[in-house]
């Protein structure tokens, strides 16, 4: 069945990534139509023309009264039983709920068109073991699962106990958020090394490894590097410490939701986004970061190997190679860009999304 024949509802409960609505865009230049629903708090809806109807309640800053969130959840679920009723394609971008999963999966079960993305193979944090059943079914019995990487689809596949409808379509790059949000790149003095990790402030994301990673440049970098953690969380006290003795300044992490606006003030600032991640299977942080330009520095792991152009990776948890690499990288920055041409990236996304959406 074709998109002229069917309408799409997408449902997002996520109110910072700005995922679900860049891939708003994609399937709006697509030619895909339908609604989408955000029952979470976000600060910006990007104007996609009238391709898609954004449904959301009680717009408001991220975070919200409890029984704020509430109402959209609410609200959210009952958009997506509408889309039901409605006979509409449903795309679920980000769950946060087991309800959320629990209704999925009854919608699934008689005879509803839901289509799961899979960003990871298994759930993040210590979710209950409620919640992970409930998300685990709700794979299982998705019509269809999607996912940016051949090996992330092979992973939550597995995690799930799945081997169902699988399909390979490649992370959005965020044009919308690009043009309401970034500002023009500041030129760098030379003098201050400004580097930028972006996202929430955990070890998988390379905050337990930064210390080692700045000890093993020369000091006269070292001194030089200004270190943006441009992410809510805090930083261990002993990393803190062991930055501060190096040397390196450092801004963030912080303790407050950090602003569309202020990312984007943040980014036009920064010379290099580093990300030694451990393990990833793709990353919207990455992502944003060549969106707008940035150069990143990665360990080459997950769906990074697909995303960042080969001047950009370094073998996996390799420090020594990190740091060098880093050292190398000025005065020129020729480090990783979007693997491919923006242009060739986003016709090859509508592509994929249509064939994974549609066959």
């Amino acid at each position: 069945m074709g998109k002229a024949d069917r309408s799409l509802h997408l449902h997002e409960s996520d109110g910072i990534n700005p995922y679900g609505r860049e891939l708003l865009n994609v399937l709006s230049r697509g030619g895909m139509s339908g609604t989408a629903s955000f029952p979470a708090d976000m600060e910006w809806v990007p104007d996609i023309g009238p391709d898609f109807a954004i449904r959301r309640v009680l717009p408001g800053n991220h975070p919200s009264a409890k029984w704020r969130q509430v109402l959209r959840l609410a609200h959210g679920m009952c958009l997506l039983v509408v889309a039901a009723a409605r006979r509409n394609t449903i795309l679920i971008s980000w769950t946060r709920t087991t309800v959320e999963d629990l209704l999925l999966c009854l919608l699934a079960g008689v005879g509803c068109d839901v289509i799961s993305i899979a960003h990871n193979a298994e759930l993040r944090g210590s979710p209950s073991r409620m919640r992970n059943r409930a998300y685990q079914r709700r794979m299982r019995t998705s019509a269809r699962v999607v996912a940016h990487t051949p090996e992330a689809l092979q992973q939550c596949l597995a995690h799930v106990g799945g081997n169902g409808n699988g399909h390979i379509a490649r992370h959005p790059l965020y044009l919308a958020w690009v043009e309401a949000f970034a500002s023009s790149r500041k030129s760098s003095t030379g003098e201050v090394k400004r580097l930028v990790l972006l996202g929430a402030v955990r070890d998988d994301k390379g905050a337990v490894d930064i210390v080692r990673i700045m000890s093993l440049l020369p000091s006269s970098l070292r001194e030089q590097v200004q270190l943006t953690f441009a992410g809510p969380g805090r930083l261990e006290p002993d990393t803190a410490k062991s930055l501060d003795n190096l040397g390196v300044r450092v801004l963030g992490p912080f303790d407050k939701f950090v602003t569309d606006k202020e990312l984007g003030e943040i980014l036009a600032e920064a010379d290099l986004c580093i990300a030694p991640y451990r393990r990833v299977t793709q990353s919207g942080s990455v992502m944003l970061a060549l969106s707008v330009g940035l150069p990143v520095l990665a360990f080459a792991t997950g769906g990074l190997i697909q995303t960042v152009s080969p001047q950009g990776l370094v073998p996996p948890d390799d420090m020594e190679a990190f740091a060098k690499a880093l050292n190398d990288a000025w005065p020129d920055l020729e480090l990783g860009r979007l693997r491919e041409p923006r242009a060739v990236w986003l016709r090859e996304s509508i592509r994929e999304w249509d064939r994974a959406l549609f066959g």
